[in-house]
This record gives structure tokens, sequence and C-alpha cells, in this order.
């Protein structure tokens, strides 16, 4: 299955990003069908790497809105990119091993801070949905090119909450 993006455009679209290809080529699956899927339905999903038509959708740009107001967005590449950066730094260099879940920094393993994952990852997710509320307004305003979306462009947060007890 093709993705809307490479590895190497997380980079590029969202946050500076130095993992291997391999988690990151993960992370963009989970984050298309959990994140971006559920919010255009299978159909339009589906058809986003086939038709032309969709080239501003996935790559951003300028449109009119039925108030005839000047919008501009970013498109669902860079959307995307910043819900598969949140996704990599919830889990950046852990690893769950038999003594728990560990982040290597040297030689030995540490527990990790939770709060400052938690403070990248809600920024991030943020940043993500704001661009993709941006993106669903796109395709409402263009039910001509659109009309396989059935869906009320309602952004839905689909994450893990982190709740820290204590200091």
């Amino acid at each position: 299955m093709r993705h809307l993006i490479e590895p190497c455009d997380v980079d590029k679209y969202a946050r500076p990003c130095d993992m291997d290809d391999e988690i990151i080529a993960r992370a963009i699956e989970e984050a298309e069908l959990l994140d971006i899927k559920p919010k255009l339905g299978d159909e339009l999903f589906m058809r986003l790497l086939t038709h032309v038509q969709f080239a501003v959708l996935l790559n951003g740009g300028e449109y009119t809105d039925e108030c005839r107001n000047q919008r501009h967005f970013v498109g669902l590449r860079r959307t995307l990119a910043y819900y598969v950066w949140a996704r990599l730094v919830k889990t950046s260099v852990n690893h769950l091993t038999r003594f728990g879940f560990v982040q290597k920094r040297d030689e030995y393993s540490q527990a990790t801070e939770y709060r400052e994952r938690q403070t990248a990852y809600n920024d991030a997710f943020a940043i993500a949905d704001g661009y993709m509320k941006e993106c669903l307004a796109y395709i409402q305003a263009k039910p001509e090119i659109f009309a396989d979306y059935t869906l009320k462009g309602k952004v839905k947060a689909n994450r893990t909450k982190f709740k820290i007890l204590g200091n």
C-alpha cells in the first residue's frame, strides 16, 4: 500500500526526526489508519493517491469558502507528518524490555520522563488536529470535488491521554 508521505517527509513537513525509516514507516501507517482515514471516510481516503484533483488537498493551497473568504491551509501531508511525529515522540527511543519500559541514553537504561514527552506529544497532536480541521473545511467547501465525503467534518481526538500524579 502506498502512503501519503515517506519517512523523510516527517522531518521536512513537521519537526526534526532522526529515527530509523522502518520505525517511521510503521508510525505513518498507524497515523493514516487511525488519525486520517476516520476523519475522511474510507472511500475518500482510498482515492487520495489516485486522482490528480486531490493535489491541493494533499499539498495545501488557497481557496475561497462559501462566504467568499480567501482561505489558506497546509494540506494533508503536513497534517499527517505532525500526527506521525507525535506518535514517534510517544514511543521515541523507548523499548519494552524484561526490566520494563525504558529509554536508552547510553549503555545503561533509565526510566523515561513522562512530563516532557506528554508536552511534546500533546503539542504536536494539537497542531495536527488544527491542520486537519483546515483540510476538512477545504473538503466541505468543494463538494463538487469531494462528492464521496459524507462525514460532518468534526475532528475527534483519537489519542492516549497521560495523567501525571505527583510532582
